[in-house]
């Protein structure tokens, strides 16, 4: 007796009563033995299990088409603030920026996903794909903080040896060179015998001083 079996999509392997054989669909089964009832399984992966009772009876062969059904996955939809971010998860840079969605994840498994942006700090963020939903991974990007560059600044007065403070703090004696960061400051030059004198300095970035 002889049953031909056919899957969509094809390539799934064929079990009789629970034991696995070599064949995978489409095939024929020729060795059925007639009036006896068999448990025909079809296995592929990303699908679920097929599994029926089949009697074979009569003289003609027969054949029987099976539809398999899709294993729902899970997707990380991955987006930021601002968009255009390279993606790297697992370590993995992959060949998309946000936004993007990943399709088609198998679970259980543990994702750690890494967002980077020129002149931005990176995100990170570790999700657990448990079950078959749509995981949502919004990552806001800060802005990195400007570097700090110090200005030369020279302070002088008629007189040398005056001694100098910068909001408060004694920094010594004229004629002083040294760096500032951009920013206000009170400076005030004094000697004995000698009238101090107290200024607000503005230092700005790129303008020596």
């Amino acid at each position: 007796y002889a049953l031909t079996i056919q899957s969509q999509p094809s390539g799934a392997q064929v079990f009789i009563d629970g034991q696995p054989t070599d064949l995978v669909t489409p095939t024929t089964l020729e060795t059925l033995k007639a009036g006896l009832t068999y448990k025909i399984g079809l296995q592929l992966n990303r699908y679920k299990p097929f599994e029926k009772d089949f009697v074979a009876q009569g003289d003609l062969a027969q054949k029987f088409d099976v539809p398999l059904e899709l294993i729902p996955l899970a997707k990380a939809v991955i987006t930021s603030v601002p968009t255009g971010a390279e993606i790297f998860v697992n370590d993995v840079k992959i060949n998309h920026t946000t936004p993007f969605t990943i399709e088609n994840l198998e679970f259980p498994q543990r994702l750690f996903v890494r967002l980077e942006k020129d002149g931005y700090q990176k995100f990170e963020k570790t999700i657990e794909v448990t079950e078959a939903k749509d995981f949502l991974i919004e990552g806001k990007l800060d802005k990195k903080p400007e570097p700090i560059v110090e200005v030369p600044v020279r302070i002088t007065a008629s007189v040398a040896g005056a001694r100098i403070l910068i909001n408060g703090e004694e920094m010594g004696v004229t004629p002083l060179k040294l760096t500032l960061v951009p920013g206000e400051y009170q400076v005030v030059v004094s000697k004995a015998q000698y009238k101090s004198q107290s200024k607000t300095v503005t230092v700005k970035a790129g303008v020596k001083q």
